[in-house]
């Protein structure tokens, strides 16, 4: 792995000029293209930058077994918008990092909780609600953020 200047020296130039979106590779690795702006802004290496989404994931799982019993007493509505402040909190502390190790701590904790209560909410509420066709109101809930990751990565791509 290439780090700082060696790494932006030796990027691929098809990427050069233009935003990154999820999907890209650089360095021969596929990257999010936050942590490689994280990485680029923060003058650090690609994977210390992927370090975040790891720990926001242990946080994630790991709240998720208090995430559900506040979900059951709270309520969908409510729990969906609390994981949603979660998250909107999450990136906008994340934007007054000016250290990585606070980026980890802004963006990873409150990041993982929020999108712990999103997923709950996702999961459990389409299951009530479709008698019938439970499986395929499943299986819609749960590629509703893989459809628009898909949708914003063309956005970027054109804009």
């Amino acid at each position: 792995m290439l780090a700082g200047a060696e790494r932006r020296a030796h990027a691929d130039p098809a990427l050069r000029g233009r935003r990154r979106v999820p999907g890209d590779v650089v360095d021969g690795e596929p990257a999010h293209y936050t942590f490689v702006e994280f990485a680029d802004e923060f003058k650090e290496t690609l994977a210390a930058t992927n370090g975040i989404f790891g720990v926001a994931q242990c946080i994630f799982y790991t709240s998720s077994i208090c995430g559900g019993f506040y979900v059951s007493k709270a309520g969908f509505r409510v729990g969906l918008w609390t994981g949603a402040a979660f998250c909107a909190t999450a990136y906008a502390l994340g934007s007054l990092a000016t250290q990585l190790w606070q980026l980890y701590l802004l963006l990873s904790l409150p990041w993982g909780i929020g999108v712990c209560l999103v997923m709950i909410v996702g999961n459990a509420a389409s299951p009530q609600y479709f008698k019938a066709y439970r499986g395929i109101a499943q299986g819609v809930s749960m590629c509703g953020g893989g459809f628009g990751l898909t949708i914003i990565s063309a956005l970027n791509r054109a804009c």
